[in-house]
């Protein structure tokens, strides 16, 4: 996850020269920057998802021997059909989704369910940005500006959910960066 990061920085790093030496517009940069979230995105609930099943049936371990699983499955199609239910896929995300799953497989749904409500607002950022570039619609859009926008004093191409991301958080370090970093160390939290 950490390498999709770094390949996804770099991808916007080179969009960003092209930008500044005007041979990109403004608007494929925003596309860039959310074609980028998406990507992410996925790899986001992949990630938690081999995690989860990684521990599941034993094939990973975290330091915290607290983190014991309350079934033994040994086919991972099995698995994956269990996890899975009756549904034709699983979502991750909103986290609170896998925290319910893993109270029902983990004891005490450790460790997904260790994290602080820091942590689970750092994915639920990204969550919001995804539906509001995913969707567009007028309550995805809305529930991004009530997170990100509303009273704060931004340009107006960073109103939207791309051009939020290209924005600053720091100096050198734009929004999407710091989302990926932030997220990263959720993940770390979660596998450790």
């Amino acid at each position: 996850m950490a390498a999709n990061a770094r390949g996804l920085s770099q991808y916007l790093g080179r969009v960003e020269r092209l930008s500044a030496a005007r041979q990109l517009p403004v608007v494929d940069v925003h596309r860039a920057y959310a074609g980028a979230l998406l990507w992410y995105y996925v790899g986001l609930e992949r990630t938690i998802q081999e995690v989860f099943m990684g521990l599941l049936m034993g094939r990973l371990t975290v330091s915290r021997p607290s983190v014991r699983s309350l079934v033994t499955i040994r086919s991972e199609s099995v698995a994956r059909e269990v996890v899975r239910g009756n549904r034709p896929f699983v979502d991750w995300l909103p986290y609170s989704l896998t925290q319910q799953r893993a109270e029902a497989f983990f004891s005490r749904g450790e460790p997904f369910c260790a994290l602080t409500a820091q942590e689970i607002q750092r994915l639920e950022d990204i969550r919001v940005i995804r539906n509001a570039l995913a969707h567009g619609g007028e309550h995805a859009i809305t529930q991004f500006q009530r997170r990100f926008t509303i009273g704060l004093p931004l340009p107006p191409d960073q109103r939207r959910p791309a051009g939020y991301l290209r924005g600053q958080h720091g100096v050198g370090q734009t929004r999407f960066a710091h989302l990926l970093a932030q997220s990263l160390l959720v993940v770390n939290s979660i596998a450790r």
